[in-house]
């Protein structure tokens, strides 16, 4: 959602280095572009989802055999 956003050329997005990316500007300018359309806390949240997203594919990238996707813990009050 954040790429399509910020730059609406899918053939641009598909040739797009993301291991050299400037995280923080692709963000601002979602930010700036959807304001509008989402709340602070929803802008936060993709924000951050977009960040964490791409540190993992730079780590995949950096050493694929080596990589795992991070944890998460359940919360106290999942069902099993």
């Amino acid at each position: 959602m954040i790429f399509g956003c910020v730059d609406g050329d899918l053939i641009a997005l598909l040739e797009m280095d993301v291991t050299s990316l400037d995280v923080e500007d692709v963000a601002r300018r979602f930010k700036n572009i959807r304001a509008r359309d989402f709340n602070p806390k929803s802008l936060e949240v993709y924000e951050s989802r977009f960040k964490n997203a791409l540190s993992s594919f730079r780590e995949y990238v950096r050493d694929p055999g080596a990589w795992c996707p991070a944890s998460r813990q359940r919360s106290q009050n999942s069902v099993s």
